[in-house]
């Protein structure tokens, strides 16, 4: 074999480190213009992989399926490098497990990953991750583990996972933020979750399984768990739990709980959770059976709360709550139904509070009038409201964006009149409130929809009111508006003026109402 030449080990020492040979030191004729020939009519080019821009690397991996990306990081640093930011914009990730209790490893990626350009210096583009599933698990050279923030395990159909796998299934993710387990049947036994909570919440299976997550994912902020079941629940072992004296442990990342359309821990269980979660923001008991005996337990930093459907929360839990100095950052508060009115006004004197909602308060008192006013208001919603007594409702919240007042059916027992000094309002439902006299006392230029279904005392005049104050107006609803029918003439005016200004406004005209179809001019 001839030997080989001082200058040969320069192209095989460039191929090694990634850099593509110079044509100077090529061999082939065609390697000079930038093609080799290794097998006959195939043409490959000679330009290593490393040397591709990395914009490019990245519009590469983002027209593959991620369980790809593990196999295409090995080709060099620079894709593995551009694999890794792929995995690190890759913050949502869900898996399916199926009915019959097996994890099919489906992965859904629906969020936007970032890819560095060489436009613009220290520049990002976004691109659009194709969605993809996995038919197997991902391979160990898979760094989603590493990377990936948010994580959703839904069952299908109520399906069923151990507590083993969902171990093995959470070891997998070093980083998890965010963790939502959804329609699940959780079989097996909590024993890591029953060894770190007091002994005398041995019966907790939900706060057991709280504190397993939390303490298998150390760097959680959102914690939710919606309708899961299983006798995972229902069991509990019988080894000792805790040894007295150990000091409990701190949940200090954690700033989402949700626990909804399941059962709760118990009171003694709620207050040590809160205990060990000093910076809780959100609390989602909805529709749950949880019950802190008194919410004064909640942390300070506590700003949203929702206790829709929550039976345990009494009104007198919710008036301590509110005048409460320490739990003064409130901002989002959800109450229970069937709450009394002066609830509801009680709530309304949190400096702080951006949305309120109540579905089914009443109120008995015989006040003609009831005034809101709140400087910070963004969103009320008080659906189902129930008066026994012919009363106006008077609103003047100067940032009040989404206003719900609807009804579930026609009813006459609702709101009577309502007058509106609401000039940031872009959502106006006030469908079957039977007796309802709207007056509109300050322009509204932001109001995008308006839902008057059932409104069946509306008059023509107060549309007409109403269609001059919104000149962005985009829906407007008014089936079963009998008061309409009363002056079809002042009506069709309004309606011709609406369309006239706002082509392409949706609507719904009442039944039985002539001649609205035609143009302003045929009037």
């Amino acid at each position: 074999m001839a030997p080989l030449s001082e200058s040969s080990p320069e192209p095989e020492a460039a191929s090694r480190s990634g850099m593509a040979p110079s044509p100077e030191l090529s061999s082939e004729p065609e390697a000079a213009g930038g093609l080799c020939r290794d097998a006959p009519g195939l043409e490959v080019p000679s330009m290593a992989a490393a040397a591709l821009p990395a914009e490019l690397i990245g519009m590469i991996l983002l027209g593959l399926p991620p369980h790809a990306w593990g196999t295409v990081a090995r080709v060099s640093r620079a894709f593995r490098a551009s694999a890794a930011l792929c995995w690190e914009n890759m913050t949502e990730l869900a898996v399916v497990v199926g009915a019959d209790g097996r994890i099919r490893a489906r992965f859904r990626w629906w969020q936007s990953a970032q890819i560095p350009t060489s436009e613009v210096p220290g520049g990002r583009s976004t691109e659009r991750v194709p969605d993809a599933e996995l038919d197997g698990e991902p391979g160990a050279s898979d760094p989603a583990g590493g990377w990936c923030g948010c994580l959703d395990v839904a069952g299908r159909e109520i399906g069923e996972i151990s507590v083993a796998e969902l171990s093995v299934l959470l070891q997998r993710f070093t980083r998890l933020q965010s963790l939502a387990l959804r329609d699940l049947r959780l079989t097996g036994r909590l024993r890591e979750g029953y060894s770190r909570h007091p002994g005398q919440d041995a019966t907790d299976s939900v706060l057991a399984l709280c504190v397993y997550l939390l303490t298998r994912c150390p760097h959680l902020q959102a914690l939710s768990l919606l309708r899961c079941v299983g006798d995972a629940f229902d069991t509990a072992p019988s080894e000792q739990r805790v040894r007295s004296g150990q000091p409990p442990p701190c949940f200090g990342r954690l700033r989402s709980l949700q626990i909804s359309e399941m059962d709760g821990p118990g009171t003694a269980g709620a207050r040590w959770l809160v205990r060990c979660t000093p910076n809780l923001h959100l609390l989602d008991l909805s529709w749950s059976d949880a019950n802190f005996g008194s919410l004064l337990e909640l942390p300070r930093a506590i700003e949203r709360i929702d206790l829709v459907g929550c039976l345990a929360v009494g009104e007198a839990q919710i008036r301590e709550l509110v005048r409460s100095p320490e739990h003064g950052s409130l901002m989002h508060v959800s109450l229970p139904s069937g709450m009394p009115f002066s609830v509801v006004h009680t709530c309304l004197q949190l400096p702080r509070l951006r949305a309120l909602e109540c579905s089914g308060a009443y109120s008995d008192g015989g006040a003609p009038r009831i005034a809101i006013e709140h400087a910070e208001l963004r969103a009320l919603g008080l659906s189902a409201l129930l008066l026994n007594h012919a009363c106006c409702l008077e609103l003047a919240c100067p940032r009040l964006q989404r206003l719900d007042l609807r009804q579930d059916v026609f009813v006459f027992e609702g709101i009577s009149g309502l007058s509106l000094a609401c000039p940031e309002l872009e959502l106006l439902d006030v469908r079957w409130n039977a007796q309802l006299q709207l007056k509109v006392t300050a322009p509204m230029a932001e109001l995008r929809s308006a839902l008057l279904e059932g409104c069946a005392a509306l008059s023509a005049h107060m549309l007409y009111n109403l269609v001059q104050s919104a000149p962005n107006l985009e829906q407007l609803e008014m089936g079963e508006c009998d008061g309409l029918r009363v002056e079809q003439a002042v009506f069709a005016l309004a309606f011709a003026y609406a369309l006239r200004s706002r082509p392409r406004l949706r609507y719904i005209l009442p039944s039985g109402v002539k001649g609205v179809g035609l143009d302003a001019e045929e009037w």
